[in-house]
């Protein structure tokens, strides 16, 4: 077992509005100067619910059954003190609000800090940049994420690609210190079990998919489990002639055109008949290397926000929508504790 030092490090966390000098009884004017600036910035950012408005959100949200029993049968039960309507419950007693039993349930900050948030996830900026310019901790950052993974893990579940499909594989590495070597020591060559092997997909409607299927090159079944059930059968499958996706054109009476790496190679961007799943693989590289260092076993977890950003709707504004609708109204919980002790038990 390894010591304890993860768990300090995660228990350890430095607040964006303390300072060295805030138990200091005679300060000079320079360190009253930046505490002062320190928390008034993290005042702005941070509005207190209270204040926020939220409440009317919130109280907008049709409320069907009671979160605890899923009895339709309630009453109102008064308001919080930041003006959320509360409820009781005439089967189970309990008394609850509208996001009780939702990943934002006993949320402390502002749900319009979401909005920037998504905003900065959208655009591919890293954790420690997302974390600074909302003027959170990074540890709020992944929790924020870990969330989000929960509320995308089925996203891709009903995608299906149809008419002209695109599909290929990519390959993302191992994190450095799980790969193998040979026994000289030196690395493997070429497509090896050190490589995630990721399954890509894209239609003539702009709609993509992408799935882990394991590590090293792809087989027969494993093309067919990623794509089995994600391709409209009789469609036109546009594609590299890569061995295992005959699986599919049988089993899906696709019809083939092959495009072979011999004919590709060599062809500017435009000119090349693979061009549309191209540009996904090059997009979905990109998002992948903004968070270099995250834990592989999270990998499809990535894989899901990266094609929820990918596909429509194309809008920031209209995303961020999306997301809080599904944030209010995801019938699950993540508290903060147990998120970082699932954590900490990865690296044990």
């Amino acid at each position: 077992m390894k010591n304890n030092n993860s768990s300090n490090k995660i228990a350890k966390i430095l607040s964006l509005r303390k300072t060295p000098w805030d138990k200091k009884i005679n300060k000079t004017p320079l360190e009253s100067f930046i505490r002062n600036h320190n928390k008034k910035t993290y005042e702005e950012r941070h509005t207190k619910l209270s204040d926020s408005n939220e409440y009317e959100v919130l109280n907008s949200l049709k409320i069907d059954v009671c979160p605890y029993c899923d009895s339709p049968r309630f009453t109102k039960r008064g308001k919080t003190k930041n003006g959320v309507q509360k409820y009781k419950c005439s089967l189970c007693g309990r008394t609850f609000n509208p996001l009780t039993n939702t990943l934002l349930d006993n949320h402390k900050l502002s749900i319009k800090e979401w909005i920037d948030f998504v905003k900065f996830i959208i655009r591919y900026q890293s954790f420690n940049s997302t974390s600074k310019d909302n003027k959170n901790s990074m540890t709020t950052t992944k929790y924020w994420l870990g969330k989000l993974f929960i509320l995308l893990s089925d996203w891709q579940k009903t995608n299906v690609l149809r008419d002209i499909v695109y599909i290929d594989e990519t390959y993302y590495s191992l994190v450095q210190s799980e790969i193998k070597h040979k026994e000289d020591g030196t690395k493997f060559r070429g497509i090896n079990d050190n490589q995630y092997d990721i399954a890509v997909g894209v239609d003539s409607y702009g709609l993509i998919y992408a799935v882990v299927t394991g590590t090293g090159k792809p087989s027969y079944k494993s093309t067919r489990r990623a794509f089995i059930k994600h391709i409209e059968k009789g469609s036109t499958l546009i594609h590299d002639g890569e061995l295992s996706h005959n699986s599919l054109i049988e089993a899906l009476e696709l019809k083939s055109i092959v495009h072979s790496t011999a004919e590709t190679k060599g062809l500017k961007d435009k000119d090349n008949p693979l061009k549309p799943i191209n540009d996904v693989i090059r997009a979905l590289k990109t998002f992948l290397n903004s968070h270099k260092g995250f834990n592989r076993d999270n990998l499809q977890d990535y894989l899901n926000l990266f094609v929820f950003i990918y596909n429509q709707p194309h809008d920031e504004n209209m995303k961020v929508y999306a997301l809080l609708q599904l944030l209010m109204r995801h019938r699950k919980t993540l508290k903060y504790r147990e998120f970082y002790q699932k954590q900490v038990s990865k690296t044990e």
